[in-house]
């Protein structure tokens, strides 16, 4: 047997080797992918459940990267005015303020203040007089110590309060900014990736090349093509991440409702 006929035996080994593990990387990528539908529909039944509605779900069925982002503190200020938690417990604050005033009215006086006057005095003495006014004040001593207990409760209550709002503000700031820093780290990693894919392709073609002018082995040809897709499917996950990043540090600003317009003005992203 002639030296170039064990070579073409060899790459032919080699390439049906290499055809055996593409038919089973795609098996194994088909598998995932009926996995994720599965994976998907279970969750859109769920949320239907969570939201009491028989409507379909609509979901985002494209990546993007919005093109008018801001920076940490405009997402901070805004959170501070529309985040459901933060307003829940201003609302719990005001409550408190109020019954702190009220438990302070124990110790005011009630004053009451009656008047009459006559309309028609026809036929009516000169001795009834014909307006009257009174006024009277209630003044509380002691009543147990239970107004000082009522109030010095209430202020407990409304300083609890106060530090349950500040310590909210706190909370949802910190997680504003770490969300905002994930959403940036994200936009980094898809422009890494792309200077990746760019290298990927620029490689795949030099295999390519080099195997048709017989510099290249197939397994080299097969490395760059992996690598090529690899690069790829780090674009699509850092794609991803950018998405769920915004929609958390939205959520965490209350403005989710934002997602879909920065979606339909964003640059969409094509792998």
């Amino acid at each position: 047997v002639s030296i170039l006929t064990c070579n073409a035996i060899i790459v032919k080994i080699v390439l049906s080797l290499g055809l055996v593990n593409e038919r089973v990387e795609c098996a194994e990528a088909e598998r995932d992918f009926e996995s994720a539908q599965m994976n998907l529909t279970i969750a859109e039944r769920a949320l239907q459940t969570i939201l009491s509605i028989d409507v379909p779900i609509k979901t985002t069925e494209k990546m993007f990267i919005g093109n008018n982002m801001y920076n940490a503190y405009y997402y901070i200020s805004n959170a501070n005015h529309m985040n459901p938690i933060i307003s829940i417990a201003n609302l719990e604050k005001r409550l408190a303020e109020v019954g702190s005033k009220v438990s302070l009215a124990d110790f005011l006086p009630e004053v009451a203040i009656i008047g009459s006057g006559v309309i028609g005095s026809h036929q009516l003495s000169d001795m009834i007089p014909r307006w009257a006014v009174g006024i009277g004040v209630n003044l509380r001593l002691f009543d147990g110590l239970s107004s000082q207990n009522r109030y010095y409760s209430s202020r407990l209550m409304e300083q609890a309060a106060n530090n349950a709002v500040e310590s909210t503000r706190d909370n949802i700031r910190l997680l504003v900014e770490k969300e905002y820093y994930t959403l940036i780290d994200s936009h980094s990693a898809i422009i890494s990736s792309q200077s990746l894919i760019e290298y990927a392709e620029s490689y795949l073609t030099t295999a390519i090349e080099g195997f048709r002018e017989g510099i290249t082995t197939s397994s080299d040809l097969i490395d760059a093509q992996v690598e090529l897709a690899a690069a790829k499917l780090r674009y699509a996950d850092a794609a991803y991440n950018y998405c769920i990043a915004l929609a958390k540090l939205l959520e965490a600003t209350g403005m989710s409702y934002e997602f879909t317009n920065i979606a339909q003005s964003g640059s969409p992203i094509e792998i």
